[in-house]
């Protein structure tokens, strides 16, 4: 796989995706997927982005497992 300057990656253990709110089911992949989309460029803001989404999904449900994020990426070379 070749990562190109400007690509993202985001790596997530369960304790996100699981996270249940009352009635609502799981957060899912495609939340994650789109919250990490709409998140503002870089890693620190994407993963407060996601982390924030992830809290207010959750509402008053507990928190049921541990969470981890690890986002990287590649910066485009100064020229």
């Amino acid at each position: 796989m070749d990562i190109e300057p400007n690509d993202e990656f985001l790596l997530f253990t369960d304790g996100i995706t699981e996270q249940l709110a009352h009635g609502a089911g799981w957060f899912g992949t495609d939340r994650l997927a789109e919250s990490f989309r709409n998140a503002k460029q870089g890693c620190v803001p994407a993963v407060k982005g996601v982390l924030d989404d992830v809290e207010s999904y959750r509402g008053t449900h507990s928190r049921s497992d541990d969470r981890c994020i690890v986002a990287f990426g590649r910066v485009a070379a100064e020229t």
